[in-house]
């Protein structure tokens, strides 16, 4: 080949690369229009919008060898973008109008009812808690099975069956990520979780990348979401095993030292967790399931005497109840 062919041969790949460039360019900028329209129709926050299709747009642009110049003025989708490819656990998903009102149909989400979705990985405890939040004990008539690998991939919707409550909640338990096969950033809109009025994340020591897919997508739609760490007095009596006994310490003391021990810990841990994610701090609401069925029952306070061993399971009650309140006006 003659040096004047390969100039030429050298020219019109340089042409082609910058042909296919700004064709990236093309389709980014396409894309973000699109969803900057689906986000004016549904009133969804932009910031979910704009970073819910990152991954998708991304590979496509990146199939035509494009990348976002962010030397260059940008609008405030493309910083939005720009700012998701650093930080790519946010993972807001557009959802159409209609497929929330296919959502909402398929888990029998009903006006009038206050709508609280349970997640956690299997053998967290979830199906205890979602029957003492019910005013129910495990293996009590119409409670969810416990003890039981969680294998499912369905939610299942429980009403409260306990009339004399006056609180209309349907509770959802939410299939596990670890028995499904969906990668976590999908798991939220997957699950339909953006139709519930508020969301409980059951945890353990550490957060899962599913945690904290939920959490991110509560706080972008706006879904009040409670960390919850179950199975209290499981985890002392663990802390009490592993404690050396002090001189002429009681089993009551003890236990109260393994207890403030494990608050403390469960505390900074969750308080570590929301750190290393870059989420902002939230409270967690320690809990034992026979402590919450009894505040549960006698949310009303018509006896005088509190169960005894309370750490969180009153406030995470109250609380809920207030969102209740504050969503259907149930509490004046």
């Amino acid at each position: 080949m003659s040096q004047d062919q390969a100039d030429a041969h050298s020219f019109l790949w340089k042409i082609a690369g910058d042909s296919l460039k700004a064709v990236g360019r093309s389709i980014k900028g396409r894309f973000t229009s699109i969803l900057m329209s689906i986000n004016a129709q549904d009133k969804i926050p932009s910031e979910v919008t704009t970073t819910g299709h990152e991954r998708l747009i991304d590979d496509d642009v990146r199939g035509v060898g494009s990348e976002i110049d962010q030397t260059r003025p940008c609008t405030e989708a493309s910083r939005s973008i720009a700012a998701s490819r650093e930080s790519p656990r946010i993972v807001g998903l557009a959802v159409s109008a209609d497929e929330r009102e296919r959502k909402k149909r398929e888990l029998k989400y009903e006006e009038g009812f206050f709508h609280c979705a349970v997640a956690g990985v299997p053998g967290s405890g979830k199906s205890s808690l979602l029957n003492a939040l019910r005013g129910l004990r495990n293996n009590e008539l119409g409670s969810a099975p416990t003890g039981i690998m969680e294998k499912t991939s369905v939610t299942i919707r429980y009403v409260d069956q306990n009339t004399a409550m006056h609180l209309p909640f349907a509770w959802y338990d939410i299939p596990g990520a670890g028995s499904l096969t969906v990668p976590e950033w999908t798991y939220f809109k997957d699950q339909g979780m953006y139709i519930f009025d508020a969301v409980i994340v059951l945890v353990d020591t550490r957060f899962t990348e599913t945690d904290i897919a939920i959490l991110r997508n509560c706080k972008l739609y706006r879904i009040p979401a409670f960390i919850v760490r179950s199975k209290a007095n499981q985890h002392i009596r663990n802390i009490v095993d592993d404690l050396a006994r002090q001189e002429d310490e009681s089993d009551s003391q003890i236990w109260e030292r393994a207890r403030q021990h494990f608050i403390r810990r469960t505390k900074e841990n969750i308080r570590r967790n929301l750190e290393g994610a870059q989420l902002p701090p939230m409270k967690v609401y320690i809990v034992d399931k026979e402590p919450m069925v009894q505040i549960v029952m006698d949310w009303d306070h018509s006896t005088e005497t509190k169960p005894s061993g309370l750490i969180h399971e009153e406030e995470l009650w109250l609380d809920l109840v207030k969102e209740a309140g504050d969503k259907s006006r149930l509490i004046k």
